[in-house]
């Protein structure tokens, strides 16, 4: 596997420690990873910056290799200590070599022959993803892509920033960036998009506290661009979160005319609320959903980020996987024609409803769509890589359909769906 952040030099027995722990932490908790995440971090006011950055770091790419490595552990002669499990993740999933941890080269070979060890384990053990979720990908995808995909699930996710153009560009975020001593490069695909060359606090950044960015990958930018959202249009986010989506969409209607983020979450809204202050967003308006009705043959565009499995983000929700089942995702797919049959209406005649969702399944992507065509004779499917290469994106396809095999991005499903004039 590649390497996505090189270990500093010879990390220290305690920082490996720490990282086992916080590994062993997310394998027994209850919540989701970044809730046990923030908590241990509060917890250990003994680590601090680029040794956080390093612990995380290595306890996510164990969760994301997680039945691996405890089958892998199986074959170790003793049971091992937190640190133990660590260096075994180290050295056989990064391929580290004894000299770069505090471990003698016999226990480094110890290490990489219980990882070996492993070779011949199931498939959903070093796929990484349940059985049934293999074998779905492997039908819609073929065995090389659906392996290949599963691979990259494992890899550590960059961290992508989308440069707010109500403030500046992303030449010029990569500049203001560089002079608080972060290394960026423009992305290779979302025009506004910026990716970090390494790890770095952004969250105390003067750019961050000036609304130059937003967190946001590459793939969930390019759902924004399908929308073609531009000044002066009524537009609506339908299940608007905390705003990543809804903020780009202002950005790209250059402040100008009216957005309704709708979201049900009264905390969600009201993070939404403070992200647009900071970004300089004053065409938004925040409403729950009571608000649909009103809207009702009124938008020019209607953006629907569905709630879905999270099945395309697996490299940053690794948990995620071993929690979600088959009919979880037939229950998803049903409430996702459910949310489209309630926002299609709010299309005026010759508007646009975009469906997205962050899933790389079949059943809550085309199949959705195929459902609601079938229920709404007035929506036919535009052409997603026409409308993306109007922004100089060169995706050509029907449908918008990234992944980080591919792409390098998070796994996204868009579909542009256009309502006749009549």
């Amino acid at each position: 596997m590649t390497v996505a952040h090189p270990l500093p030099a010879r990390p220290s027995a305690r920082l490996l420690d720490a990282a086992g722990a916080l590994y062993l932490a997310g394998t027994r908790a209850r919540a989701p990873l970044d809730v046990t995440v923030a908590r241990f971090l509060r917890a250990r006011h003994d680590l601090f910056g680029a040794e956080r950055r390093f612990v995380v770091d290595v306890a996510q790419g164990m969760w994301r290799v997680r039945r691996r490595l405890e089958r892998a552990a199986r074959h170790l002669s003793a049971e091992p200590t937190r640190g133990a499990l660590a260096c075994l993740y180290l050295v056989g999933a990064r391929g580290a070599a004894a000299n770069e941890l505090p471990i003698d080269p016999a226990g480094g070979r110890g290490l990489a022959a219980a990882w070996r060890a492993t070779d011949g384990a199931p498939d959903d053990v070093r796929a990484g993803v349940p059985a049934w979720m293999l074998s779905r990908l492997v039908e819609e995808r073929g065995p090389e892509a659906a392996w290949a995909l599963c691979a990259a699930f494992a890899e550590a996710p960059p961290t992508t920033l989308r440069a707010n153009r109500l403030r500046l560009g992303p030449d010029a975020l990569v500049a203001a960036l560089a002079a608080e001593g972060i290394a960026a490069h423009r992305a290779a695909l979302a025009p506004d998009g910026v990716v970090l060359d390494g790890r770095a606090e952004l969250f105390s950044t003067r750019a961050i506290a000036d609304g130059l960015f937003e967190v946001q990958d590459e793939g969930s930018q390019l759902i924004s661009l399908l929308c073609e959202a531009a000044p002066g249009m009524t537009v609506v986010d339908g299940c608007a979160g905390a705003g990543g989506k809804t903020l780009h969409l202002a950005a790209l209607m250059g402040g100008k005319g009216m957005l309704y983020a709708l979201e049900p979450n009264e905390r969600r809204r009201h993070a939404l609320s403070r992200r647009a202050a900071r970004a300089g967003v004053h065409n938004v308006r925040v409403d729950d959903l009571d608000k649909k009705a009103r809207l009702i043959g009124r938008a020019d565009v209607v953006l629907v980020d569905a709630p879905c499995s999270g099945t395309g983000v697996l490299r940053r929700n690794a948990d995620a996987a071993w929690t979600l089942t088959v009919d979880d995702v037939e229950r998803l797919a049903a409430r996702q024609r459910e949310i489209l049959d309630g926002y299609a209406p709010l299309v005026r005649p010759g508007g646009r409803l975009v469906y997205a969702t962050c899933s790389v399944l079949g059943a809550e992507n085309q199949r959705v769509v195929e459902e609601l065509l079938a229920g709404h004779a007035a929506f036919a499917v535009g052409d997603a890589g026409v409308v993306l290469s109007k922004s100089g994106v060169a995706l050509p396809g029907r449908f918008l359909s990234v992944d980080p095999a591919r792409h390098g991005t998070d796994g996204f499903f868009g579909a542009v769906l256009e309502r006749a004039l009549r």
